[in-house]
């Protein structure tokens, strides 16, 4: 089995905000424009949620999916959102999920995370309780 961290993670993303008096009133320029000052922001990365998405996502446009990859890609999302922090995944479902990532088109600098959580999943045994 392999297991990945589905937790979300922390990004700081850029954002422009309107400069505030001491009052809390927004600051104009000369021609009544307000001015804005960038700041960085701490936003969580919702990692199960991507990570449902992409599994839907097509490879290319002309990409359709079957009845068939449709039912796994179903059931693994399922799994998916049924997970709080650890997803353990059989061979198959793990295979599925590279393969989905490996077709993807479209990830950006926000995504690095979550394609190394999955690209580099351990192995893990697990004992079955009886």
């Amino acid at each position: 089995m392999r297991k990945i961290d589905i937790t979300n993670y922390i990004l700081t993303v850029p954002v422009w905000v309107d400069k505030k008096d001491g009052a809390g009133n927004i600051l104009k320029d000369s021609t009544g424009v307000p001015q804005r000052e960038l700041k960085h922001v701490d936003v969580p990365y919702d990692m199960k949620t991507s990570l449902i998405s992409i599994l839907f996502e097509p490879a290319t446009p002309e990409t359709k999916l079957t009845a068939r990859d449709l039912l796994k890609r179903h059931l693994l999302g399922e799994k998916i959102e049924q997970t709080t922090d650890t997803l353990l995944l059989e061979s198959s479902e793990y295979d599925l999920l590279v393969s989905t990532i490996d077709a993807f088109k479209g990830f950006g600098k926000n995504e690095g995370i979550l394609v190394q959580r999955v690209l580099e999943a351990k192995e893990v045994e697990v004992e079955i309780k009886k």
